[in-house]
């Protein structure tokens, strides 16, 4: 069954036109088109509901309309028609082959236990930092920008908030936004000089000197450390869990597939005919 909520036994009428309406069922039809991702939170909304409604009414109402002037006869439309119902027909049926190859919770834990242990480097974590920095942009006068460095360094080291001054002077306008804030970073990820001069400082809210490098003149605040380590399996436990269905879902896919195509011929005189003639103009 695809169905993801309790219906009502009489689906009912969200949206009433003159000769149809659009029902609880056919939303719960439509909801499947959207990723499982955000299913939920999506069609939770009302105003969410009504635009799919109204995009469904409409859809239908063109739809009538097609058939009363004969474009459901049309060879390439009746074409489309079937493929779209083989379509849904074909993801229906793929939802069933991966809920009757999803493995087992007892399995599944083991199997996500043994690519754990198969290679422990795999989950070892490196020291990180959070810093933010403000950054003065080199031009041709090297003196100046070291002055204008040690100006802004003076404010900071006489009190003001270095979120302020890094919005108002950070030539990175994007950390700068942000009151200069550069998120976390391990290792290699920042500039041998930026990331030398972030392990010298000690504790949250040590400050930097000025520190060069290729981009300019920066003044630096440690946010944060946090020390690397291993992450344990009860940590990386759900993700392992995700990976070994995902694999054997589509280990099940994937022989299914076989199996179908192991009885279909391809003409290949035929494929070639068929891509030479809508070649041409």
């Amino acid at each position: 069954m695809l169905s993801g909520v309790a219906l009502a036994a009489d689906p009912v009428a969200l949206l009433q036109g003159p000769t149809d309406a659009v029902t609880t069922l056919d939303l719960e039809a439509a909801s499947h088109r959207l990723p499982l991702a955000s299913r939920q939170a999506l069609m939770s909304r009302p105003d969410v509901i009504q635009k799919q409604a109204e995009d469904l009414y409409v859809r239908r109402e063109l739809a009538a309309e097609a058939r009363r002037d004969g474009l459901d006869r049309d060879p390439i439309v009746v074409a489309l028609i079937q493929q779209s119902s083989e379509r849904i027909l074909s993801e229906a049926r793929l939802v069933e082959i991966d809920l009757a190859n999803l493995p087992s919770a007892a399995d599944a834990r083991k199997a996500a236990r043994e690519i754990y242990d198969l290679d422990p480097k795999r989950w070892q974590t490196p020291e990180q930092f959070r810093a933010s920095h403000i950054l003065v942009a080199r031009t041709t006068d090297p003196a100046d920008d070291r002055e204008r460095a040690e100006k802004l360094l003076a404010e900071l080291k006489a009190g003001a908030a270095f979120e302020d001054v890094a919005r108002s002077q950070s030539a990175d306008t994007a950390s700068g936004s942000k009151g200069g804030d550069l998120g976390w970073f391990g290792p290699g990820q920042m500039v041998k000089e930026f990331e030398e001069a972030v392990r010298k400082l000690e504790a949250p809210g040590a400050l930097s000197n000025i520190v060069e490098t290729r981009f300019g003149l920066h003044l630096i605040r440690l946010t944060e450390k946090r020390p690397g380590g291993t992450r344990s399996f009860e940590e990386v436990e759900p993700d392992l869990i995700r990976q070994v269905q995902a694999q054997a879902q589509a280990a099940a896919r994937e022989s299914k597939l076989k199996e179908l195509l192991s009885g279909a011929r391809v003409d290949a005189d035929a494929i070639a005919k068929f891509a030479s003639d809508f070649s041409k103009p």
